[in-house]
């Protein structure tokens, strides 16, 4: 199983209605792969981790990987 991860709030930048329930993520899938599926644009990324490691997005996925997303943050 892989598991998908978004940090920060990036849930809320998805079109609630291209939603879906439970996307299945699948070994040797991509990064790339990933944000399709949820329809994310890439712009809405600056870091992929997979396994706590930065990864591209052709990084390719296997069985156990732990993917978190995280969109561009702010503060001061």
């Amino acid at each position: 199983m892989i598991e998908v991860e978004l940090i920060a709030g990036l849930e809320d930048v998805l079109n609630p209605r291209e939603r879906r329930p439970t996307p299945e993520y699948r070994p040797g899938m991509t990064v790339r792969d990933v944000l399709e599926e949820l329809a994310i644009d890439r712009k809405s990324i600056v870091v992929a981790l997979v396994n706590g490691r930065v990864a591209t997005l052709d990084s390719e996925l296997a069985d156990g990987d732990r993917v978190r997303l995280i969109p561009p943050l702010g503060g001061g």
